[in-house]
């Protein structure tokens, strides 16, 4: 019963430490237009978000609990997910993913010859 508990708590840690940083991310893209000092506000929003998250996968995989930490990705990486989705529903209200989203990227490898 502790492992449940364990992982539920692990998992938990990592949606919270998704939701801070892709919310982080997503308010410094939402202020770059506005800053003076749009390097700056990258750069410091990005080594505050990698370093809280450093510590927290850090910490989950102490003691050699791998598992934690998988799970602490597992939550990090769902929120992810809901923010790509929700991202793509702010672009495209009512309609599905962009064409732009399924063809690729413009590789050369795509089907379409990346146009």
């Amino acid at each position: 019963m502790s492992d449940v508990i364990a992982y539920s708590a692990a998992f938990a840690a990592g949606v919270m430490l998704g939701a801070g940083y892709f919310g982080g991310l997503w308010l410094t893209v939402l202020r770059l237009s506005r800053s003076k000092r749009p390097a700056t506000l990258t750069m410091g929003s990005f080594v505050i978000r990698m370093t809280f998250t450093g510590v927290v996968f850090f910490h989950a995989a102490r003691g050699g609990h791998w598992d934690r930490l998988i799970v602490v990705l597992a939550g990090f990486l769902m929120v992810r997910w809901r923010f790509i989705h929700a991202i793509n529903n702010l672009r495209n209200p009512g309609k599905g993913p962009h064409p732009r989203d399924i063809r690729g990227t413009g590789n050369p490898g795509c089907r379409d010859g990346g146009h």
